[in-house]
């Protein structure tokens, strides 16, 4: 049975443990999208920003110099760790949410998050950016999807409403899809310092200015 990719993000946000239960497969094929989207090569640097299981890792490592595999779940990355080890170009890092100390300001050329961004709000989305904005070469590029509420147009859509029971039972406790519009999402991507590139319906696709966003002071 094939479950939605965001599903997979509830179940790793959620458990620290992995299970063969909780291994809901993500698509590789996005692996070779992701690689047109960022025009990877073997020059390139590259942060995947939940990592999970390895499955999208293993489909960009072959293509690239050095991949970063980030996750909050230690188990999930040394589940990513065995799927990978034929890649000698990984390295795994264990993160607490929004924290790169790891990487230095200026030293990928590119980030990609699959089903992750799904589960922030505008707030932790913002800090995302902001911080993904100091590693981030100028020029370098982001992707990643979000939970889009356009998809309400025609009413709450079913994955909405299956969780809506959940929410109830749990009150509201724990981590829900957090649906977001496009428009708030390039607004404060626009404001950190970067550019919108309209070019995907799956992914949102982002450069990092080559020059820093000015502001203009006002003076009383």
């Amino acid at each position: 049975q094939r479950f939605p990719l965001w599903q997979y993000s509830l179940c790793r946000h959620q458990s620290e443990h992995v299970n063969e239960q909780s291994l809901v497969p993500a698509d590789p094929g996005k692996g070779q999208r992701i690689i047109t989207l960022l025009e990877l090569d073997k020059k390139h640097t590259v942060l995947e920003l939940g990592s999970g299981s390895g499955i999208i890792a293993k489909v960009i490592a072959p293509k690239i110099r050095h991949l970063h595999c980030a996750d909050i779940s230690e188990s999930f990355l040394r589940e990513a760790q065995r799927f990978c080890k034929k890649n000698s170009n990984i390295s795994y890092h264990r993160i607490t949410p929004g924290n790169f100390d790891f990487l230095d300001a200026k030293s990928l050329d590119a980030v990609y998050a699959v089903d992750v961004f799904v589960m922030f709000n505008l707030y932790e989305i913002f800090n995302y950016l902001k911080e993904l904005h100091r590693v981030l070469i100028p020029g370098g590029m982001i992707c990643f999807n979000i939970a889009d509420s356009r998809f309400f147009k025609k009413g709450p859509p079913p994955i909405f409403l299956r969780f809506l029971e959940t929410y109830r039972k749990n009150k509201g406790l724990g981590d829900f899809i957090q649906w977001n519009s496009i428009d708030a999402v390039v607004a404060i991507a626009s404001h950190i310092g970067y550019s919108y590139i309209p070019f995907d319906s799956k992914f949102l696709l982002f450069r990092k200015n080559l020059r820093a966003r000015k502001v203009i002071s006002q003076k009383a």
